[in-house]
């Protein structure tokens, strides 16, 4: 489902010296609270004599409607986005609105307009502020002003707000009037009853909600002898969201044919205002309409070519000015909408192997979004119907068929409160090597996919850029990182070109992951295996280590917006959402130590331990192969890339884009690596 935070002012206590008190702004408010509480909102409220609110870090802060506490909070939650495409953000103010020197106020209890300068909140400042949540849809309700007895407006209304949906109470040069027999105000009155109206007569989108409202607000006046009658203002930007729909679970069959219809009308003009209906589209059909789907994958498609349609950087081409451009297209395109949703890039299905994705169009990148994330596990079954049998299996892999087992395993996804939003069981298959000395290693197949590489987050790092498509062919990937037990047992296999230590940390157990290990020493590993077993194994490149994280996924982490220290090791101590903070353990774990996987069924691809890859270390993405090889050209092959962080490390070093530049004889407690077997009939 989709998240509804708002927040909700009200205020009756004004310095009757500056402004007249007034009777029923806070009763307005706190049922328009109540009324968000019910329906599962997250409220913040700011009224007369209103209790603190808590925070998820513990503190408190007041909730005193006074100019300075109310820019507090505007500036400080909404210093960075918390809600995602699909969300709602509401905001609700019940009191005194004015209009000076041609701009709109909200008036808080310590509002002064009579000098200079005035003491207020400006409406630009905050829908400025709100428009910084990430949601997709903000929705203002504005029920000011009032004089004894009426709101005697002085202009406020007149401002339109960019990208906004707003409720006002009046037009600019009428009162928005209180009804004592009500004990509230017209409009709040009329807009709470018009989000209660039995579902035949329900009120659930923009369009039905204004119209509901500029019939009902006038004849409230009329009947309680309110003269003259006002008519709330409603403003639309852009005016497509006029058939938003803001109450789901009362959606018509006609609001979502509508919704389809914008969607036609916006691909050529605005793709990324469909992108975004769509969307909740998705949610709306729990995933299971095909055309909304297919629409879905056609405008991610249309967005792809728009952002990735440069010619591919040569030799030539200047660093700084690629990243900038890569940084600008993902902004423009990709940061608000694609990166927020679970997406899937595999060949063989959405991010879990050997299931097969629904017939979709587009470009050779198939790939979709199987609804807002918060309704990953509904879409996610039904897509996963399409199971690929046995026989489909063995025509994909008929050489390795019979020595591959079916594995279970649980994957979580996180929205960026940390909180699960999916948790669910799935299948994969594995193939499990018997090294010698009873010791055996699990290597899960990753089937051929092609995907986006680099970071999507605001927080990143320009190695991280620029993003672009990459093809990968199937291979085999240890479901762990190489244990202790496993180092020990090839570690006593003869020497191919150097020595091993049995065993370079004697701290933790057999299933520790090994560590204290140079990129030198995991490659004899690999070349002891691979002489021991008849098969090819070697260190993974960096973006085949990435699309194995991955699973499918273009959020930061595999297992969502989040990682949190219950289901990976690393410091929390540095968590990716201050709320967040949780364990620092110190030292590495058990490569079973916790309990999800991704949707690969791959354990421990963030955090615990940094793993080597082949590739020598570039300073950015520039001429990268795009066919998933490892990148040894111009490079520092003295220096080799590290993936996936370590239980030292802060959350954002462990994001599945991240890569870190490791000298390639440095053994550390935190670095270990995990191996490549190559599918192909020549290894098999």
């Amino acid at each position: 489902m989709a998240k509804n935070w708002a927040m909700v002012i009200g205020i009756n206590d004004y310095n009757p010296v500056n402004f007249a008190p007034l009777r029923y702004a806070r009763q307005d408010a706190e049922r328009v609270k109540d009324f968000f509480e019910k329906a599962g909102f997250e409220v913040c409220f700011f009224a007369d004599n209103s209790p603190p609110l808590n925070l998820r870090d513990g503190h408190t802060i007041r909730t005193k409607p006074s100019c300075g506490d109310l820019t507090t909070f505007l500036e400080d939650r909404f210093e960075r986005p918390f809600l995602n495409t699909g969300d709602n953000c509401w905001f609700f103010f019940a009191g005194h609105g004015e209009r000076h020197r041609d701009r709109d106020y909200l008036m808080p209890e310590d509002a002064n307009s009579r000098g200079e300068k005035i003491i207020g909140l400006e409406v630009n400042y905050v829908q400025e502020r709100l428009s910084r949540c990430g949601a997709d849809n903000v929705i203002m309700i504005i029920d000011a002003c009032r004089s004894q007895g009426s709101r005697n407006s002085t202009g406020i209304g007149r401002d339109i707000q960019k990208g906004l949906i707003t409720f006002s109470s009046c037009q600019p040069t009428q009162k928005s009037w209180e009804i004592e027999e009500l004990e509230q105000g017209a409009f709040t009155f009329a807009f709470l009853e018009a989000l209660q109206l039995p579902e035949e007569q329900n009120c659930a989108t923009v369009e039905r909600l204004s119209s509901y409202l500029k019939r009902r607000v006038p004849n409230l006046c009329q009947q309680y002898g309110k003269v003259p009658a006002q008519t709330p203002r409603i403003s639309v930007d852009p005016i497509e969201k006029q058939h938003f729909i803001l109450l789901p679970k009362h959606a018509r069959e006609a609001d979502i044919n509508q919704l389809k219809l914008d969607v036609f009308r916006l691909k050529d003009k605005n793709l990324i205002l469909a992108e975004q209906i769509c969307i909740r589209l998705n949610a709306l059909a729990m995933g299971e309409d095909l055309e909304t789907i297919n629409l879905l994958t056609e405008i991610r498609s249309q967005i792809r070519k728009q952002t990735f349609n440069e010619p591919r950087v040569n030799q030539n081409c200047d660093v700084e000015n690629s990243v900038a451009r890569s940084a600008k297209a993902i902004n423009t395109t990709v940061k608000n909408s694609i990166a927020e949703n679970f997406a899937v890039t595999s060949e063989l299905g959405p991010a879990t192997p050997f299931h097969a994705s629904a017939q979709l169009s587009g470009d050779s990148l198939e790939s979709i979004t199987v609804g807002s994330y918060n309704n990953l596990s509904h879409s996610w079954n039904k897509l996963l119907e399409r199971s690929i049998g046995p026989k489909e299996l063995a025509e994909l892999y008929p050489f390795l068929y019979d020595a591959l087992k079916e594995f279970e395993f649980e994957y979580v996804f996180l929205n960026s409160y940390g909180e699960k939003v999916l948790e669910k069981k799935s299948k994969s298959f594995c193939l499990t090597e018997n090294i010698g000395s009873s010791m055996y290693l699990d290597m899960v197949v990753i089937p051929s996919g092609r995907f986006l590489m680099g970071a999507f987050e605001e927080k990143s790092f320009q190695d991280e850029l620029p993003v672009r498509e990459v093809e990968i062919e199937g291979f085999l990937f240890a479901k762990y990182p190489i244990t202790k037990g496993q180092w020990k047992t090839i570690a006593n296999l003869p020497k191919v070109e150097r020595e091993l230590k049995r065993l370079p940390l004697r701290k933790g157990g057999m299933w520790h992951p090994v560590t204290q290990v140079s990129w030198g020493d995991a490659n004899e590993f690999c070349r002891r295996l691979s002489k021991y077993t008849g098969k090819l194994y070697r260190l993974p490149s960096k973006a085949e280590w990435e699309y194995a994280c991955r699973a499918g996924s273009l959020t930061p982490y595999h297992f969502g917006q989040a990682i949190t220290s219950n289901i990976a090791n690393y410091d929390g101590n540095y968590p990716c959402n201050l709320d967040l903070k949780g364990i620092f353990r110190e030292n590495p774990t058990d490569v079973r130590n916790f309990r999800y996987a991704n949707a690969f069924g791959l354990f421990d691809m963030h955090g615990n331990v940094w793993e080597w890859c082949q590739d020598s270390w570039h300073d950015n993405y520039n001429n990268a192969p795009y066919n998933g090889n490892p990148w040894q050209e111009d490079g520092d092959t003295g220096s080799r890339v590290l993936r996936g962080g370590s239980w030292v490390n802060e959350a954002i070093k462990c994001r599945s884009a991240c890569r870190q530049r490791g000298d390639a004889e440095h053994k550390s407690t935190n670095t270990g690596f995990r191996v490549v077997r190559e599918i192909s009939s020549s290894s098999s």
